[in-house]
């Protein structure tokens, strides 16, 4: 069924079918608080509170079986792991040479963290984990400080958060260190941390760029 699509008052014709049209206008549609009101609570959670409630979702979001309900495969994973079985047997030749241009953009501390989990973990697996456990905690702790848990919920357990908590643990890592950055009042502490992620994900330097600059416009 053809139907019409009014826009900020424009008329847009359209051949999406109605039923779609109705979905989206009653997800775009103004909420009140007699329909969700827990949406609109301004309550601020304690910082005690906001870090348990962290630690509890972060261990039940590492524990849950997201490959098996969602139907995905965490291909960097095989990667990450495939990489440590490589570095543990002296074959990871991109780190035979390791100069002051590898330190800088070579993201040297990936490489150790890898280096570390095989070394010190029974399967490298867990310390992936530990990685993923960590970003999905400082995330909890920055929404739940600034939005109520039912809108953080929204984004925490969105499945593109699933796939880069769980799957693109580097990223996540580097993000989840950015965030720690912006939280923290010392700006010496927040450069070093800033620096930290860098070593991690070159990216990082691109995405501070984009930030300083917004904020310098």
């Amino acid at each position: 069924v053809a139907v019409e699509v009014v826009v900020l008052g424009a008329t847009i014709p359209s051949a999406v079918p109605a039923v779609v049209v109705e979905t989206f206008h009653a997800f775009t549609r103004e909420i009140t608080l007699t329909e969700y009101p827990f949406l609109h609570s301004n309550v601020v959670l304690p910082l005690a509170a906001a870090l348990l409630l962290a630690l509890l979702f972060g261990l039940a979001f590492v524990a849950f079986p997201w490959a098996a309900i969602l139907g995905v495969q965490h291909s960097d994973i095989d990667a990450y792991l495939e990489t440590i079985n490589l570095i543990l047997r002296g074959s990871d030749t991109n780190w035979d040479d390791f100069g002051y241009l590898q330190m800088m953009f070579g993201e040297p501390l990936w490489h150790y963290a890898l280096l570390f989990f095989g070394i010190y973990f029974d399967e490298p697996y867990r310390g992936l984990l530990v990685v993923s456990f960590l970003s999905i905690f400082v995330y909890a702790i920055f929404l739940f400080k600034r939005i109520n848990v039912f809108l953080s919920a929204f984004f925490l357990l969105n499945p593109l958060m699933v796939d880069l908590v769980m799957s693109q643990v580097r990223s996540a890592l580097a993000i989840a260190l950015l965030l720690v950055a912006l939280m923290s009042k010392s700006r010496i502490f927040s450069f070093l941390i800033i620096v930290t992620a860098a070593l991690i994900h070159t990216s990082v330097l691109l995405v501070i760029t984009i930030y300083w600059f917004a904020n310098w416009l």
